[in-house]
């Protein structure tokens, strides 16, 4: 596949309440797939980088060949009110579900950490028309768990806010792995890079081909 392909959105057994599949082997299958690169985004949980360097030794593997950082996925609450989810990336902080959207901002306002929003049309867990309201940096068009419906609409909303378009597996599930991606221009090394990269533009949102979808359904990768 052209370019440099790393998921941005995906829950593991080892922090994740509802992740199936440890960090480890969501790493192999990616990296089996041709991806370049995953962005671990457990909910409520940053992993620190000594833990990520402890994985990326047990998976053989260094930033250089396959980029493996942390973010996290965030339910953001608002005066009783579910305005939906956010991923965040850059923080060191792990943010419990129903932290203030207006926190989160104030957080990250004057430093390198950022915000995209996620299923952005999936009613309670989208930002939906909000997506306006508050500076994500892009919006998720393509999200695995999700599919064609649902991009069609988040695609309307990145494209009314004018907003760049990633995407992501959103994978907790084994068979989950490799069902979406941001596609980048270059190769990023860090999320300061990943940043730089979405706000030029430099980015769009993969999906799997139909016969790509099928063999990840079935369990058939490249050797």
């Amino acid at each position: 596949m052209p370019g440099f392909l790393i998921d941005l959105h995906c829950h593991t057994r080892d922090h994740s309440y509802d992740g199936k599949v440890k960090a480890r082997d969501m790493v192999a299958k990616l990296h089996s797939l041709g991806f370049s690169g995953v962005v671990f985004t457990d909910h409520n949980y940053v992993w620190p980088e000594e833990e990520l360097a402890v994985l990326r030794e047990e998976c053989g593997l260094s930033n250089d060949n396959f980029l493996i950082l942390s973010g996290q996925e965030v339910r953001t609450a608002m005066n009783g009110v579910t305005y939906g989810d956010l991923l965040v990336y850059g923080l060191k902080e792990s943010l419990p579900d129903d932290t203030s959207p207006l926190q989160i901002f104030s957080l990250i306002e004057h430093g390198t950490a950022f915000c995209t929003a996620p299923h952005p049309a999936i009613s309670h867990i989208g930002f939906g028309d909000h997506l306006g309201s508050f500076p994500v940096i892009a919006a998720e068009t393509w999200n695995g768990r999700y599919g064609k419906d649902n991009s069609a609409k988040a695609v309307v909303l990145a494209q009314e806010h004018g907003l760049p378009q990633v995407g992501g597996s959103d994978a907790h599930h084994e068979r989950e792995i490799g069902g979406g991606g941001t596609l980048f221009g270059e190769m990023p090394h860090s999320l300061v890079d990943i940043q730089r990269l979405i706000r030029e533009g430099s980015c769009k949102p993969w999906q799997p081909s139909k016969l790509s979808a099928a063999k990840r359904w079935l369990g058939i990768t490249k050797k």
